[in-house]
This record gives structure tokens, C-alpha cells and sequence, in this order.
């Protein structure tokens, strides 16, 4: 997908702001709402951020790739850089994107 820097840097803030509207306001007012007339306990679990909708990520375990995704990496850009695999434009994409210019 081509699209401009300015673009991305737009489309990457909006998408934060409509997590963090749906992770700390909207959904919090509608669970507190919903638990109304409940508990103490409910409540406070409403409030929170333990609500069903956006859970919690988990830290990654490990950030190496295994020796099999490594092998069929090495083997795709072999195929890509060869005579057989690289198409006509490839290089000149890479070579504007080096330069700064627009995509």
C-alpha cells in the first residue's frame, strides 16, 4: 500500500485516540450502567479496566524468530534478489524510499 508518511502519522494517532476513547470512556460509562443495582463488587469491577471488550495485551515471551521462519526468510529474499524472482521496479521503489521521496 502507497501511502504518504503524514498519512500513516494521521491514520496511526486517530486509531490511539478511538482506543483510549474505548478502553477509558464509552465503555466504561456503558459497563458501569449495566452493573448498576448490582454489588459493590460489580461496580468496581465496571469501573475498571477489566471489561470484556478490550483485554489486557500479554508481554511477548520472546522477540527472536524460530530457525524455520529465519531459513524461509533467507529463502524468499534469495528468490527475490535472483534473476528468476525480482521484478523490473523493485530496486527503483527501494531506491526512492532511501532518498526520502515520496512513495
Amino acid at each position: 500500500m502507497e501511502v504518504s508518511p503524514d498519512l500513516v502519522d494521521s491514520v496511526v494517532k486517530a486509531t490511539c485516540v478511538l482506543h483510549n476513547y474505548l478502553r477509558h470512556g464509552a465503555l466504561d460509562q456503558a459497563l458501569q450502567e449495566e452493573h448498576q443495582g448490582g454489588s459493590e463488587e460489580d461496580n468496581s469491577a465496571a469501573a475498571g479496566n477489566n471489561n470484556p471488550c478490550l483485554l489486557d495485551l500479554q508481554r511477548p515471551r520472546g522477540n527472536r524468530a524460530s530457525a524455520e521462519a529465519l531459513g524461509i526468510r533467507d529463502t524468499l529474499k534469495k528468490y527475490f534478489t535472483s534473476p528468476a524472482g525480482e521484478l523490473p521496479w523493485q530496486y527503483s521503489r527501494v531506491r526512492r524510499g532511501l532518498h526520502g521521496n515520496p512513495l
